[in-house]
């Protein structure tokens, strides 16, 4: 049987939700259905919309391994188009890699791409959409990171004007292994930092298993 992607909601703590709740009660009887497309789904990635919903991406197999997402509204109903708004449908395998809200309804996406492997490797786009779930960046996302060799395990995170920070391991020199970089973006998707990041930490042998947190006016990240 194919992967289908459900939302199952398992309300903790006293909601007073109103007698129209389309979200289910008992997690046993029910899920509501993110996406019923032929095909697999997977690879789930959620964040709130910060009005009591939430905001859904994962990467669609029926359509070539592009990315889809779907907003939830506090009373578990659909709100962007039945299946999901595409983030991106560009050529090559697309796997999602972390969502942030970007504190207006709407969410912050960073993705694995695979559209220039042949020449840059694995890359690193991003794409911002509005609470209507319509892109505000460049269609199929703004380049992040395409210098040479591979970008892995990014994350994102809201720099508080309306742009992100994005922080990556880097395989950009490989007698260095695994370097740390960063890449901020305005609220309009462009580089804000050096074209391809800026070089958090390039120490000998691998740096990895990042994480990174807003502090309001810039980010802070944490390392391996």
């Amino acid at each position: 049987m194919l992967p289908r992607l459900l939302l199952s909601a398992c309300l903790l703590g006293a909601l007073s939700a109103p007698a129209q709740a389309a979200w289910p009660t008992d997690p046993y009887s029910g899920n509501v259905p993110v996406s019923s497309l032929s095909g697999s789904e997977d690879v789930p990635r959620m964040v709130s919309d910060g009005a009591g919903g939430c905001i859904v991406v994962w990467r669609d197999f029926a359509s070539s391994y592009d990315l889809r997402a779907q907003r939830f509204d506090r009373n578990g109903n659909k709100v962007w188009t039945a299946n999901g708004v595409v983030v991106v449908s560009a050529a090559g395998t697309q796997s999602v890699y972390d969502v942030a809200p970007d504190g207006s309804g709407g969410a912050l996406i960073v993705w694995r791409d695979d559209r220039n492997v042949g020449t840059t490797g694995e890359d690193l786009y991003a794409q911002r959409l509005n609470s209507n779930g319509t892109a505000s960046w460049t269609a199929n996302g703004v380049a992040v990171c395409t210098a040479a060799g591979d970008q892995e395990s990014a994350c994102i995170t809201s720099d508080g004007t309306g742009g992100a920070f994005v922080a990556w391991t880097d395989l950009r020199t490989p007698a260095n292994a695994r370097d740390i970089y960063v890449q901020r973006l305005s609220s309009a998707g462009s580089p804000v930092f050096a074209v391809n990041g800026q070089a958090v930490c390039t120490q000998p042998n691998d740096q990895f298993e990042l994480c990174m947190a807003p502090d309001g006016t810039g980010a802070l990240l944490a390392w391996t």
